[in-house]
């Protein structure tokens, strides 16, 4: 028996998120006017040594995209593997900050 598998494995964050849209109105307030930042996802937990924790990601962080990903946890998913889709494409190189 041959299985064939065209499935993609969802990435493994090893962080806990909330969107920007749950916060309270004075801390989104704060993100627009001091950082121009409308929408993304607030750091809650991080998993002790895990690769986030390596780059530097800590509780309380503010993750949020230039371009359009969504604003709920699938959407962000969706939008990490597209990215790994472009780049298995052929694409050069990509700038994540």
């Amino acid at each position: 028996i041959h299985l064939i598998c065209s499935c993609v494995a969802r990435p493994v964050f090893e962080v806990d998120l909330k969107s920007v849209e749950l916060a309270g109105v004075s801390f989104r307030e704060e993100l627009s006017l001091k950082h121009n930042i409308n929408g993304g996802f607030i750091v809650e937990r991080i998993a002790d040594d895990s690769a986030l924790e390596h780059l530097g990601v800590r509780r309380g962080d503010v993750i949020f995209f230039e371009d359009e990903c969504g604003t709920t946890l699938p959407e962000i998913e969706d939008y990490l593997l597209s990215l790994g889709w472009r780049y298995l494409q052929g694409m050069k190189s990509m700038v994540l900050k």
